[in-house]
């Protein structure tokens, strides 16, 4: 009787331990089609910002900044030496001014622009941080000269988590 309930026992064994590898398996599987979908979503949200025009897209981020409490100046469209958007938070303890510079990119953003904004940033009368925006990424040189400076490199997908977070309803995709 023991000899049969062992062989019962592990034929359960085995059968139960195969119907939690089906499962692991589905969830995987319904996980990877959740994350298709949220790559197809991502890939047609960044598309709608890639076609928006330029301006529009600077007052999109300025919008996006003004909603983290700030206050917002766009500035004007050529002349500006760099700078996109100026935001100022006017807390006692917090509070500064923070240089932007927007690129709707579809291609890595140079080291050059990050140098350049930093260098930007240093030659500002009032401007404690920059940050530069991209519809698109930083490449690793970009990211090791940023590291020690009070700099910030936000990228397309950092920007549309921001967006949602904050309640900001993106562009709809061009046709």
């Amino acid at each position: 009787m023991a000899k049969r309930q062992r062989k019962n026992r592990r034929a359960y064994d085995a059968a139960a331990a195969q119907r939690r590898e089906q499962r692991a398996l589905s969830r995987s599987l319904r996980g990877a089609a959740q994350s298709d979908e949220r790559l197809a979503r991502q890939s047609q949200d960044l598309g709608a910002l890639l076609g928006m025009d330029p301006y529009a897209f600077e007052e999109l981020v300025g919008d996006l900044v003004r909603t983290m409490g700030y206050d917002v100046t766009v500035t004007q469209r050529s002349g500006d030496g760099g700078v996109d958007i100026e935001a100022h938070d006017s807390h006692p303890m917090r509070g500064g001014t923070i240089i932007f510079s927007v690129k709707r990119y579809r291609h890595t953003v140079q080291p050059a622009h990050v140098r350049d904004l930093y260098g930007t940033l240093r030659d500002h009368p009032r401007a404690s941080r920059a940050v530069l925006v991209t519809t698109s990424h930083f490449g690793p040189s970009s990211h090791t000269f940023a590291a020690d400076k009070p700099m910030s490199l936000i990228t397309g997908s950092e920007l549309l988590a921001l967006m949602r977070r904050q309640g900001l309803k993106l562009p709809e995709p061009p046709a």
